[in-house]
């Protein structure tokens, strides 16, 4: 068993309901086949830096999850071929990894401080 991180992005518009469809069928695929999801943070719709497939919000989640190698390749297709699906990341996770939400991630950052400098006219 591995450890793996996958980012996807629906359609926005396809509603909450096919959202949670799709995702509860991903965590049945996983467990059908002897994986276990690990971690899973669901980031809602949000703006896309640039446009993809002519969408420009996407519903963000991020899940981790351990499975066997030779399983990947099979949800890699899935996600390839889905039209709910404008774009998926998969990476393998190292040893160490520590899985953060993104509450946590804007927590951490630091506020941005802004020195306004003025001038005597």
């Amino acid at each position: 068993m591995e450890n793996y991180e996958m980012m996807l992005i629906f359609l926005a518009d396809i509603g909450e309901d096919a959202i949670n469809q799709e995702l509860e069928e991903l965590r049945k695929h996983l467990s059908d086949n002897g994986g276990k999801i690990l971690h899973e943070d669901n980031w809602g719709i949000r703006e896309m830096a640039y446009r993809i497939k002519k969408q420009e919000r996407g519903y963000y989640s991020n899940i981790n999850f351990s499975l066997a190698p030779d399983k990947i390749e099979e949800i890699q297709k899935n996600f390839t071929l889905n039209p709910k699906v404008i774009r998926f990341l998969l990476m393998k996770t190292p040893l160490n990894y520590i899985f953060k939400t993104s509450e946590e991630y804007q927590n951490d950052a630091e506020p941005i401080q802004i020195q306004v400098k003025t001038y005597p006219f």
